[in-house]
């Protein structure tokens, strides 16, 4: 399969051409080419980004915005840091644009996107994404302590919402998953049919284990916390230490008896961040 860096150009159907020729100007920024300097029979407009994607407005007696059978038809604008976003949307403002992003709540940390319709109704997304997005994540709690091991069934997954781990008992102990995502800071969700977790910013899947297990993107496991069982049997969690590792396999877990901890050291592809 060959590997497309970015695409040529974008053509579309517009209205007025003196219009959206100010707006694609004035609005996103573009440099005017010309006119009529492509192969279209109709009268044209051709605009370039800095980045050289270039822009196709072609003079239309109808321009339809909706597909058969989507729901959704839109555009976007990919900005290099979350700085550039921000001034956009500062000027879009100022210049009395309506801007909003209606899915606001389908965001991982540090990805931001606003909607913006150009005068005959084609919706943009201008979009960035801030380091937030893929710093790893660390709650600082402290040592947790979840009770004792013999309380936790085989097959449990108990939720720590605060903290932002999850406490696994498999068939041959525990592990402490981290609950944020590896491809982008959003927060995973056991999901008891599946078997699985799941993250709905962007699809990703992971196994009981943290494996991910998504057939649309490669990701790293889901992180660790390290795991210890005191001398009283109970389950202690550590949040202000996470565990990177490239794969699973059963020396990650810890076994439910006094005295067994997760040792970082010994773990084959994994690191510790604190």
């Amino acid at each position: 399969m060959a590997l497309c860096e970015g695409f040529s150009h974008l053509v579309l159907p517009v209205s007025d051409l003196d219009r959206s020729e100010a707006f694609y100007r004035d609005v996103f920024g573009l440099e005017l080419v010309g006119r009529n300097l492509v192969a279209e029979e109709r009268p044209n407009s051709l605009l370039k980004s800095d980045c050289r994607q270039m822009v196709v407005l072609v003079q239309s007696d109808t321009v339809a915005i909706e597909r058969e059978g989507a729901n959704s038809t839109h555009h976007a604008w990919l900005l290099k840091t979350a700085d550039e976003y921000h001034e956009c949307i500062a000027r879009m403002k100022e210049l009395g644009y309506d801007i909003s992003d209606y899915r606001a709540a389908f965001r991982a940390a540090g990805q931001y996107s606003s909607d913006i319709v150009d005068p005959d109704g084609h919706r943009f997304q201008v979009q960035a994404q801030g380091p937030e997005a893929t710093e790893i994540r660390i709650t600082k709690k402290g040592v947790i302590n979840c009770g004792k091991a013999d309380d936790y069934a085989v097959g449990a997954v108990k939720l720590y919402k605060d903290e932002k781990f999850f406490l696994l008992r498999v068939k041959e102990g525990f592990l402490a998953l981290s609950q944020w995502c590896t491809h982008l800071n959003g927060l995973v969700q056991w999901r008891d049919n599946f078997y699985d977790f799941y993250c709905s910013k962007h699809g990703a899947v992971f196994s009981r284990r943290g494996e991910a297990e998504s057939v649309i993107m490669d990701l790293p496991p889901l992180r660790l916390h390290p795991v210890a069982i005191n001398k009283n049997g109970e389950v202690e969690v550590d949040t202000d230490r996470v565990v990177m590792r490239r794969d699973y396999n059963p020396e990650q877990i810890v076994p439910p008896v006094c005295g067994a901890a997760l040792s970082v050291d010994k773990l084959k592809f994994a690191k510790e961040v604190a």
